[in-house]
This record gives C-alpha cells, structure tokens and sequence, in this order.
C-alpha cells in the first residue's frame, strides 16, 4: 500500500490479489498519478474508509479469493459515489 502525495495528482486504487500485477501498476501510472494498491477487497475496503474522499479512479480484478470486485464496486459506489 502506498499513501497519497500531497499534491494535486488524482489517486488511483488499484485491488488485484497478484502482487506483480500491483507492482507493475504502479511502475506503469506511479509518474502520473498517486497510485494506491490492495491485495484484497478488505484491504481495499481499509484504504477507502481513510482515503475515500482523495481517490478519483478505483480499478478492481473480479476473481480474487474472499470477495469478488464486483462486491467491492457495489460497495464503493454506495459509499464513496464520487470516484
């Protein structure tokens, strides 16, 4: 997990349960944009309930163990609409 920059770059939450797959994420979009990374929806579900109101982009892997990333987007949209 990474916290955001306090700058005025938009946060983007990536959620995959590979670790390579966040890795290379953040290597790819780290120089544009404030990249956060889980390794599960409730991990996820942590960062939002602290950094909800700074995060413009929520990019989730469907299949992953625990709970799907669709129940996580559900999750989000209700809570946190603005991203």
């Amino acid at each position: 997990m990474t916290s955001p920059a306090p700058d005025d770059r938009h946060a983007v939450l990536f959620v995959d349960d590979e670790e390579k797959a966040r890795k290379y994420f953040r290597m790819a979009f780290a120089r544009d944009f404030t990249v956060l990374t889980a390794g599960s929806v409730q991990e996820a579900l942590e960062i939002l309930a602290l950094h909800g109101d700074d995060i413009a982009i929520l990019i989730t892997d469907q299949r992953m163990p625990g709970q799907q990333g669709v129940d996580l987007l559900k999750r989000a949209r209700a809570e946190w609409p603005q991203i």
